[in-house]
């Protein structure tokens, strides 16, 4: 039942943590963090596992290469669609910092498995 908060503040902290880090990933506040988390929810559990499903060959061949790139992709576009998080960055840099991300975020669901 708690499982959604303790998600909420635990990626919170450890985003807030690595905003020091990669200056350029910027939080305006925490509504928009928790619309951004809501928007990514919503990918996650609607739109990815049909893909993931769809691209189960390729997946197979590219040695889980293409999973990455989905979820990168969708943490784009809820990146691009909340109003408060951004990545201010071009090219190579845009991209490892969406990985950095997605590491965090998957560090958080890791934590929280783990907490719960």
């Amino acid at each position: 039942m708690l499982k959604p908060v303790y998600y909420f503040f635990v990626s919170l902290l450890l985003l807030g943590i690595s905003r020091n880090i990669f200056p350029k990933l910027i939080v305006n506040n925490v509504g928009d963090f928790g619309w951004f988390l809501v928007i990514l929810t919503l990918f996650n559990w609607s739109i990815v596992p049909i893909l993931q499903i769809i691209t189960l060959p390729i997946n197979f061949l590219t040695i889980g290469l293409a999973s990455l790139a989905i979820n990168l992709v969708f943490l784009n576009w809820a990146i691009n669609l909340s109003r408060g998080i951004k990545i201010e960055a071009s090219g190579f840099e845009y991209v490892f910092l969406l990985f950095m991300v997605s590491v965090i975020l998957s560090l958080t669901n890791a934590l929280v498995n783990k907490i719960t």
